[in-house]
């Protein structure tokens, strides 16, 4: 479990507090965050008073010293940090529900070789208002956990699609079918 750990500042009327804030997932993969007060910083002196629970934790502080904290985000730094971040709800999400459905077991069944890229088009094309060939741009911007090595440019979107022959799209919408009639409904 990845977990982050910042100061941060808060303004509450005339006085300012420091928190330690710490970001993480749950087993279930939610992001959390905890804050805990460490500190109060005096309005007139500007001088730091840390909690006796933080400094039995940080004994080389006393009250007068900050803590090291990492230097402001420069331009660079910012683009940077931005540039790794990815947005991870939605395709958790569509990733769970294709598994509690069933579809990622029928697509691992009838298309063995070609079932995460599937599912990547697939996400791409329900929580896009794009043309396909902007998949690409998509993945490198989203978690994905069934994406695999290779990205859907616009050739291998091409190349997937025709790869895949009438016999499988057959014998995928027979599974289909047959697991989905145990619920009344097909989709």
């Amino acid at each position: 479990m990845n977990t982050i750990v910042s100061t941060t500042k808060q303004h509450i009327g005339k006085y300012t507090y420091l928190y330690e804030s710490t970001s993480y997932r749950d087993q279930q993969g939610r992001p959390r965050n905890k804050k805990t007060k460490i500190a109060t910083i005096n309005p007139n002196t500007n001088q730091t008073t840390y909690t006796p629970q933080y400094l039995k934790t940080h004994p080389e502080l006393t009250t007068t010293q900050q803590p090291t904290t990492n230097p402001p985000p420069t331009t660079a730094n910012i683009k940077e940090i931005l540039d790794k971040t990815k947005t991870y709800g939605t395709t958790y999400f569509l990733t769970q529900l294709a598994q509690k459905i069933g579809l990622t077991k029928t697509l691992q069944t009838t298309l063995p070789n070609n079932h995460n890229q599937i599912l990547t088009l697939a996400t791409y094309l329900i929580t896009q208002n794009k043309p396909i060939n902007h998949c690409q741009d998509w993945q490198t911007q989203n978690h994905n956990p069934n994406q695999t090595a290779t990205t859907l440019s616009s050739q291998r979107i091409s190349e997937l699609l025709d790869n895949i022959n009438e016999n499988q799209k057959n014998n995928f919408y027979k599974q289909w079918h047959n697991h989905i009639k145990e619920q009344e409904n097909i989709a």
